[in-house]
């Protein structure tokens, strides 16, 4: 049956192909300067090639039945859209690039709008110099020295909750300029692929981000600007992943770079996102990319970053950039309890940075308080919760009180320590488990798929601490006894942070989830399972009291609709706590929970909800899980055990 299927795809593919391609063959090629190398362009297929067909943003994927771009804007094709093909779109070009009266409509000629396309054809066909005029391309080439750009970065800013287009990482390329003339890597710019999405946030973002409403488009900016955009005001950790290139491959794809200048791209959120166009901008560089199916289906930021890896001498030595919060955090607790009070008085503007409880400090004790105390004050100016003016005053008191200590050693700081698992060294996003329980006695098989992306249960090495995501999460429930199957819940999105609340950070935990599940109704006196629309919201705090204890408490509200509801609808707040343990190393982690939820319009009743998990990783990417909970619903109780199996793939 699979090779059949794969013989329909296969079919459907080259009956595409062949339609797309004999259809311009019949067309006659009127006799232009162009022709010889048409025909042999044509003669060779270099419509079929890989690179033409990426130039051209095709997916040349044995998935991608569409043969057309994802490219929108009309001055992209210098064959029309009407009609388009690779195959037109080649003989069009060669055709432009032979014309000398041609323009486009900015008055530019094509071979200066598609120095890509010139530089490849060039070289595929052998077309000699004093053949083709090679047109001078004034504002490419002064474009391209002023990036200045002698090496490339792949950079990969870590996951931010409080942003859903953050929320699984993001990536963008750094132009490195040339090391005697940079001083720091943060006077190179950055590329990256974004969504015009017009203020939205939440979830009207990703609805409309899910269906392609927004317009995508590539982008050059100052690196600067990028990183005080991830590491600052969204405070996320980032790798950078240098890249081993060679000048004509650098020289390359800055010549697509130029060509996709305001090309309009539709952006989708789990497919078509910023991750897959840099993932196929790649492509260019290095073909083997194309040997990972990958992106065929979700695309998650770190799938670019792994796909990379995976070329051989592709990558150089990765370099891990902490973020702000993360180095004040690791500073604040390397230091004494009194120091951590006079740092907080100093940037709340309760002491002064000259008052003689500093002065009289060791030299050395006095620079690390000064210090911490323009950091505090800092983060709280980026974080919003200090004006701009009242930042200004107090910052400049602090920098000058610590500039007259001119004689006093350097103050030591504890610096951060890089994590011992890099985020390409963590689980892969999509996973699938095998569990076995028991309900009462009642055997059970469950089969769940998650296509993305990570929960707190999960292996914490490589992602973000404290936060769960998941997406179309499916679980599939069979009863042997009764030879039955049922869906049993269906996660559209959940999101879920539990950010700790110290001395510094405060953030709030928080809890959103949509989807279907499976509750426990009352049928005229007989219990049944019924499905329901479920939202879930929740807001509290969290804390860890001491290393590897990680505590939380939301307060909750829930809302089920259904027609096996009374009323048809349920709604009722309620309130979740637990404890999370991680034991040294992350192999084996606990969790304590309880949950309560008393229905209180609509179908009334009360759910309550308490036990523990336990899961034990057997590798990078399988892991075993087991739970043992107490139920009760409609007033009627029963216990449930489950092992699960997990694989990450």
């Amino acid at each position: 049956m699979i090779d059949r299927w794969k013989a329909i795809i296969a079919v459907a593919v080259l009956s595409s192909s062949f339609l797309d391609t004999s259809a311009s063959a019949r067309e006659p090629i009127a006799s232009t300067p162009a022709t010889p190398w048409i025909e042999r362009a044509l003669e060779a297929e270099l419509d079929r090639d890989p690179v033409w067909q990426r130039l051209l943003q095709i997916d040349p994927g044995i998935l991608a039945l569409r043969r057309s771009s994802s490219a929108t804007s009309e001055s992209f094709f210098l064959a029309g859209q009407k009609g388009w093909s690779a195959r037109r779109e080649l003989v069009a070009t060669l055709d432009a690039f032979f014309d000398d009266a041609a323009t486009l409509a900015d008055g530019e000629h094509p071979q200066c709008a598609f120095v890509a396309r010139r530089h490849w054809l060039k070289e595929r066909l052998a077309i000699p110099d004093d053949t083709m005029e090679m047109r001078s391309c004034e504002h490419y080439d002064n474009w391209r020295r002023g990036l200045a750009a002698t090496g490339l970065t792949l950079i990969y800013p870590e996951g931010f909750m409080n942003n859903p287009a953050s929320m699984f990482g993001h990536t963008l390329l750094r132009l490195d300029i040339e090391a005697e003339a940079r001083g720091d890597e943060i006077l190179g710019y950055a590329v990256d692929f974004t969504g015009d999405h017009g203020g939205d946030s939440g979830l009207p973002f990703i609805a409309k981000g899910i269906v392609g409403v927004y317009p995508g488009r590539f982008g050059i900016h100052p690196y600067y600007e990028q990183l005080r955009r991830y590491a600052e005001w969204e405070n996320r950790d980032i790798w950078e992943y240098p890249l081993v290139l060679s000048e004509a491959e650098l020289d390359f794809m800055l010549m697509h770079l130029w060509e996709l200048r305001g090309v309009v791209h539709p952006y989708y959120f789990f497919t078509e996102n910023c991750s897959y166009h840099l993932y196929r901008l790649l492509e260019l560089l290095k073909p083997e990319l194309r040997d990972r199916d990958a992106m065929a289906s979700l695309v998650v930021p770190i799938d670019t970053v792994r796909g990379a890896m995976e070329v051989e001498g592709f990558v150089g030595e990765p370099r891990y950039r902490a973020s702000p919060a993360k180095r004040l955090g690791v500073r604040l607790a390397s230091m004494s309890a009194d120091e951590r009070r006079l740092s907080a008085e100093v940037a709340n503007g309760e002491r002064a940075p000259a008052d003689d409880a500093i002065a009289k400090l060791p030299a050395a004790q006095r620079a690390r308080v000064l210090d911490v105390a323009y950091e505090r004050l800092r983060y709280a100016f980026v974080t919003g919760t200090r004006e701009q003016k009242e930042s200004q005053r107090l910052s400049r008191q602090i920098l000058i009180a610590r500039s007259r200590m001119k004689d006093a050693p350097k103050a030591e700081h504890s610096e951060v320590e890089v994590p011992d698992i890099r985020p390409d060294e963590g689980h892969e996003a999509k996973s699938a488990s095998l569990s076995g329980g028991y309900r009462d006695d009642r055997p059970y098989v469950d089969f769940q798929f998650r296509p993305a992306f990570h929960g707190l249960m999960d292996r914490e090495g490589g992602y973000p601490r404290h936060m769960q995501i998941r997406f179309f999460d499916v679980n599939l429930r069979y009863f042997p006894e009764q030879e039955k199957v049922r869906l049993e819940e269906v996660t559209l999105i959940e999101a879920l942070s539990l950010s700790p609340r110290g001395e510094v950070f405060r953030p709030v935990a928080w809890h959103f989830n949509a989807g279907l599940a499976t509750r426990r109704v009352d049928d005229g006196g007989n219990l049944e399972d019924a499905p329901v629309a479920r939202s879930d919201i929740g807001i509290g705090l969290a804390a860890e009291p001491f290393k590897g204890f990680h505590l939380y408490g939301l307060g909750t509200a829930t809302v089920d609709a259904g027609p096996d509801l009374e009323h048809d609808v349920s709604f009722g707040p309620g309130a979740r706590a637990g404890l999370y343990y991680t034991w040294p190393g992350d192999r084996v982690k606990s969790h304590l929970f309880g949950d309560y939820r008393p229905y209180l319009v609509g179908d009334v009743s009360h759910v309550v909800r308490a036990g523990t998990q336990q899961r034990l990783v057997l590798s990078r990417n399988t892991a075993l899980i087991a739970e043992g909970s107490f139920h009760r619903n409609e007033g009627e109780d029963h216990l449930l055990g489950e092992l699960s199996f997990q694989v990450h793939f």
